[in-house]
């Protein structure tokens, strides 16, 4: 408390200070100005020889433009240059110098200021003030206009976030977490409550489906990669495409009408063997090799898909292995794929 108080009042003080030396400095330019005028009337009442008179005016004038020249300058952005201080080349009694020493004490008081109000502001955010937000002083006449607008709220996940959308009817939230290599998860938590309405595993559902020899797995181990999810533009529909341990996999699902309250949606539960009816094994598909190597802590699966409409969705994948780019039209509802294209 003692070394806050002691930097507000040493501020003061340095503000104090600061403040008399322009009204010094401001009082000396108005005498310059005063003196500098009757000592060139002077000199021309007393000239009397025309040369004389024309090189008196011809200092006046470069003086002057000199002066101009330089305030242009001066009036620069900060961090343009014009704020390093007064001209060296300039006379120290010479009303521009002053002029220019003037508005860097001016600035410098500025600067002050704004220091004191910051410091003002982090002691009334309290401790945490360094890492908080704090409102641009600019719009600070404006707050009515800006408050309220937004709400927030820290929702914490089991596993870190690959990837975060927001459906397009603003009542979800959808994200891919990643739990391990063999294990991804896609989550969808509602904006008005913040609570988790849908939750599904991508990779082994149970144990017992890898060491199944019948099974998808036959007994080798999930490797999934994963990146984001896709939705239709009513965001009630959403498909998902990844690699499976060099097998392309595109999952879609959609939400259901909750009858118990109608503006809000649900997802029903699947089960594994429901996913895997509903799931579209693209390798199968195209003819591919479940050779294709993906690449080690990215969640790349080198395949992406869009909706084209609510049932037509668009995928393009790249197979490394022989290094080509395939792209298909797939019809959900017929589950038929078209103008498949390879390159």
């Amino acid at each position: 408390m003692m070394s806050k108080s002691n930097s507000n009042k040493g501020g003061k003080a340095d503000e104090m200070e600061l403040s008399k030396a322009v009204e010094v400095l401001s009082e000396a330019s108005d005498e310059h100005l005063e003196s500098s005028q009757y000592a060139e009337g002077g000199e021309d009442a007393a000239g009397g020889d025309e040369e004389a008179g024309e090189e008196g005016k011809k200092v006046v004038e470069y003086r002057s433009r000199n002066a101009m020249r330089y305030d242009i300058e001066d009036s620069q952005d900060e961090g343009s240059g014009g704020e390093e201080g007064p001209d060296p080349t300039l006379a120290k009694t010479s009303l521009a110098y002053l002029n220019q020493e003037k508005r860097k004490l001016q600035r410098e008081m500025e600067r002050n200021a704004q220091m004191v109000e910051v410091e003002q502001q982090k002691k009334a955010l309290g401790a945490n003030s360094d890492q908080d937000i704090k409102p641009n002083k600019r719009f600070k006449n404006f707050n009515d206009v800006f408050s309220g607008l937004t709400r927030s709220k820290n929702v914490v996940t089991a596993h870190p976030i690959i990837s975060c959308i927001m459906t397009y009817n603003s009542k979800s939230a959808i994200t891919v977490t990643k739990a391990s290599d063999r294990e991804y998860w896609v989550k969808q938590y509602s904006l008005e409550s913040n609570q988790e309405t849908f939750a599904e595993k991508v990779g082994a559902m149970d144990p017992k489906e890898i060491a199944d020899p019948k099974g998808p797995y036959n007994g080798r181990e999930p490797y999934i990669k994963l990146k984001e999810v896709q939705q239709n533009s009513t965001g009630e529909e959403f498909a998902i495409a990844y690699l499976d341990d060099g097998r392309f996999r595109l999952r879609t699902w959609k939400s259901e009408k909750d009858k118990e309250n109608p503006l809000y949606g649900y997802i029903p539960e699947r089960s594994a063997a429901e996913i895997r009816r509903e799931e579209l094994d693209i390798n199968a598909e195209l003819g591919l090799g479940h050779d294709t190597m993906p690449i080690n802590n990215f969640p790349d699966p080198f395949i992406a898909t869009c909706f084209v409409d609510d049932d037509l969705l668009f995928v393009n994948l790249f197979h490394n292995a022989d290094l080509s780019h395939h792209h298909f039209f797939y019809s959900r509802s017929k589950r038929v794929l078209t103008q498949k294209t390879r390159i």
